[in-house]
């Protein structure tokens, strides 16, 4: 099985990137940042002899899906199993929150990840393979102060399963993987470090939500939302009134 995961440098990715090679996986493994994408290649092959690819590239950037798509296919022609997991946020208030970061933010929570698996269907289909798509307990609701990173998620949410009810007779799984609220990058990245919800002790750690999430890909089901309180979460909110749930996110995000 060959297996490429976008953003691997860190967090989710980077945990998913050991599940994977730790079961003896080919891992193609790609994110903006060479000096952490060869640390995690020198990790993996040393601690469980996989064989791991990289390619740097910024999915951010116009263009840059597909051309990593060629890159990486005329190389893996056999790719089984695609993990969209590269993601951004952008945090304040709509606006004035930086036009181009929002753009660049879309790009990169929907635009790359569709791209990607337009690129790569051909080759998941021939081996009945997975495509893992990280979406978010933000998915399920609308919230003030992350207007468009929630929407975002949403799409990937809908996306992932409309198309894996598209797909239900060719033999291959398209998973949406929702998790809540993780200790990782994403927060420092999004310039959310004083916010009440992220400074919580209980926080699981990126590595402990990629355990569940590599459960979950395993099992084949078309969503999961790891945490129980993501779960209890999620599904509150379609018995909430929107303006409710809006107000109670719009306090989490404040600091």
């Amino acid at each position: 099985m060959t297996v490429l995961i976008t953003g691997a440098s860190a967090g989710i990715g980077r945990g998913l990137a050991e599940c994977y090679a730790k079961d003896g996986h080919e891992l193609i493994v790609t994110a903006r940042t060479e000096r952490d994408l060869e640390a995690l290649k020198l990790d993996l092959e040393s601690r469980f002899g996989t064989v791991v690819h990289v390619y740097v590239s910024d999915l951010s950037a116009p263009g840059a899906a597909g051309a990593l798509a060629d890159t990486v296919l005329a190389a893996h022609p056999n790719i089984t199993t695609l993990i969209n997991n590269a993601g951004v946020g952008t945090f304040g208030e709509f606006g004035s929150t930086d036009l181009e970061a929002i753009t660049s933010m879309m790009r990169l929570n929907m635009e790359a990840l569709v791209v990607l698996t337009h690129r790569l269907l051909p080759s998941i289909t021939a081996a009945k393979g997975t495509i893992v798509n990280l979406s978010s307990v933000a998915a399920f609701m609308p919230a003030p102060l992350m207007t468009t990173y929630h929407a975002t998620k949403a799409f990937v949410q809908s996306f992932s399963r409309g198309l894996n009810f598209e797909l239900r007779r060719t033999g291959v799984s398209v998973i949406a993987i929702c998790p809540g609220a993780t200790t990782s990058r994403f927060q420092a990245q999004a310039g959310m470090q004083n916010i009440k919800l992220v400074n919580s002790p209980k926080l699981p750690t990126a590595d402990e939500v990629a355990k569940i999430a590599y459960r979950a890909i395993n099992s084949r089901k078309a969503m999961y939302i790891t945490g129980l309180f993501n779960r209890v979460q999620a599904h509150a909110v379609r018995f909430t009134p929107t303006s409710v749930v809006m107000r109670i996110t719009e306090q989490l995000y404040r600091s």
